[in-house]
Formats: structure tokens, C-alpha cells, sequence
């Protein structure tokens, strides 16, 4: 295989896309999420081609990629009245629904599952690329696995350009983390995996009975989905998060070391080298978050200190998603 070509998303672009993934081949697309790395729904050949790119184990499930809210039927044995309210109100969009599957979603998908991740991505290259490929995509995100998920298409070069075939230009992405998942499989209903859709966004559009089907815990892990492992979305770099007295002491207690830093106002000390200033603003803060984690990634440092979170519901995936990529750092 050759390196990807990066092209810019054009009418002409994306029938190419289409015609690559037709062919078996494995195309990297935007979404206002993150970049996914593409494949044909109903080609096994190019599904394991994915996972072999990826570095993917082959039980861990993928998202089935939509652009019509109708397609659902193609690969579930029941859309429940929910599942079908929180279509409606949130596709397309950064919601992934859990849902029964049919005979005709390949087991290779799943993990061997009897479920499907089902989502509909609000993008217009994404929506378009599928309409022309004639049927679903599955794509988790464009990077190897475990690692920093890919928001640019220079990204997904780095990560991934000797093993696909194109890549797909739009920019980065908008959202900037994974969407969030939400178990429709069977009651109660639970997040599955946070993303920057809230619960209370969720709840909102649901009646008083409807509610009270919904659980606020995990309540069984027996259910595998995507980015649910422990550690993922991990730098080589180590990852701390410490209050900002815990930065102050760390680096001068390591003098000899030399340290990247994402905080919301400037902590001085002599060995960090690298120090980026986030807003207070949720969305902001998870637009930029993969890349600034893969700026100071590749500065050749010893720690990435991340300063502690608010703690309030428009954070919980971005602390989610910083918990798992400082696991076991030290």
C-alpha cells in the first residue's frame, strides 16, 4: 500500500472516497467528532484490513456509521419508541446509540456482540460519503489504537498514512472528543461512554416515564463499546492531572526534568517548557484537547501536567477521557 494522499473534501473527492471503500479499501473521513478511519459495512476483507491498521483487537466493536435516520431498520431487530425520540432530537449528530442487531450487521462488527453501535454524524462530507458509498461505514477514530484520537488530517497522516489509502480534508473537527454512547440494548439505559451530549440533554427530550427507564451509572459492563477500556486516548507521553499547588511542588521537586502543561492561568517554573492556557469553556476546552495533547506529545518532554477539571456535568467526558489517557502514568 502506498502513503494516503491527503485531498481536500470536494464533490470529486468524495466520489473517489466512495469508490475506494466500494473497493475495499480503507478511507479516512471528517466528522464533527473526531476523524474516523472508514471501511464498508459488508466487507469483511476490508474490516479486518481496519483492524490490522488500527492495531485494533478484533472483540473490541465498531460504529456503524449512517446518513438516514431510516437505515436503522437495515441493521436492528427493534427501535424502540426512545431510541426513536432520541433519533429524532439528536441526529445527526454526537450520539451513539446501542441497539438489538439484525442478521444483517457482520459479527466482525460487533465483537461478537448481539448488539450495534448505531450513529448518524453531523457532517456533511461524512453524511455525503456514505450516501455514495450505497450502504454503512464503520469507523472508529483515525489513529492507532489506544492512542490520542486524530481531529486534523495531518493527524490521521501521522498516525495512520502507511496504512490506508486516502484522507479526507475538512478542517479539524468541531466537537474534538468521541461521542457519547448511550445502551438502548436493554433496560435500564445507561451512558455507555460520556461524550460532550449531556444526560440532562438526553433526559430533556424524554418523558417522565421515559426517565425513569434510564439509570446515571454503568450499571453492566458486560456490554463492550468503544473507548471503554481503562486506558486509551493516550499520548507516549506521561500524563498527570494535579491541582495547580501539586504542579507548583512536582516540578520543583524534579528539577532535572522538563515538562509540557495545559492549564487555565500561567504556573511558572523553571522546567516546564511547553505550557498552553485553556479556557474555562467546556467546548472549547474538548475542540482543542487531542491536539494540544499531541503538540506536547511531540516535544520530546517527561510528564504532560494537565490542571484539574471543574467539576460539573459539561466536564465529565473531558475528565473521562484525561482519566484514561493518564492511566498508570507513574
Amino acid at each position: 500500500m502506498s502513503r494516503a494522499k491527503i485531498v481536500k473534501a470536494s464533490q470529486e473527492s468524495i466520489e473517489l472516497a466512495a469508490k475506494y471503500l466500494r473497493e475495499g479499501k480503507l478511507v479516512a473521513f471528517p466528522s464533527e467528532t473526531v476523524y474516523g478511519l472508514g471501511a464498508s459495512a459488508n466487507d469483511i476483507n476490508a474490516i479486518n484490513l481496519l483492524y490490522k491498521a488500527k492495531g485494533r483487537p478484533q472483540t473490541h466493536p465498531l460504529i456503524l456509521h449512517i446518513a438516514d435516520i431510516n437505515d436503522v431498520y437495515k441493521y436492528v431487530i427493534e427501535f424502540s419508541p426512545i431510541a426513536q425520540k432520541l433519533a429524532k432530537s439528536f441526529w445527526p449528530g454526537p450520539m451513539t446509540l446501542i441497539l438489538p442487531k439484525s442478521d444483517n450487521v457482520l459479527n466482525d462488527i460487533t465483537g461478537n456482540q448481539d448488539s450495534v453501535a448505531i450513529r448518524i454524524p453531523n457532517n456533511p462530507i461524512a453524511l455525503e460519503l456514505i450516501r455514495q458509498t450505497g450502504n454503512g461505514i464503520v469507523a472508529p477514530s483515525a489513529n492507532r489504537f489506544g492512542r490520542i484520537s486524530a481531529t486534523s488530517a495531518e493527524a490521521v497522516y501521522k498516525e495512520l498514512g502507511d496504512n490506508i489509502d486516502l484522507i479526507l480534508d475538512n478542517g479539524p473537527s468541531k466537537i474534538g472528543i468521541e461521542s457519547t454512547i448511550i445502551n438502548l440494548y436493554h433496560k435500564p439505559y445507561f451512558i455507555a461512554r460520556p461524550g460532550m451530549l449531556l444526560l440532562s440533554q438526553i433526559l430533556s427530550v424524554l418523558s417522565d416515564v421515559e426517565k425513569k427507564e434510564f439509570s446515571d451509572i454503568k450499571n453492566n459492563t458486560s456490554i463492550k463499546v468503544s473507548g471503554n477500556l481503562e486506558s486509551h486516548y493516550q499520548p507516549f507521553t506521561p500524563v498527570l492531572i494535579m491541582t495547580e499547588k501539586e504542579i507548583r511542588d512536582f516540578t520543583q521537586s524534579k528539577p532535572d526534568m522538563k515538562f509540557g502543561l495545559i492549564s487555565f492561568s500561567r504556573i511558572e517554573s523553571n522546567n516546564i517548557v511547553h505550557s498552553i492556557i485553556a479556557t474555562k469553556d467546556s467546548n472549547d476546552y474538548a475542540m482543542n484537547l487531542y491536539n494540544r495533547l499531541r503538540t506536547i506529545d511531540e516535544s520530546g518532554l517527561n510528564f504532560i501536567l494537565i490542571q484539574s477539571l471543574p467539576d460539573s456535568e459539561k466536564w465529565l467526558a473531558i475528565k473521562d477521557r484525561l482519566n484514561k489517557a493518564s492511566y498508570k502514568s507513574i
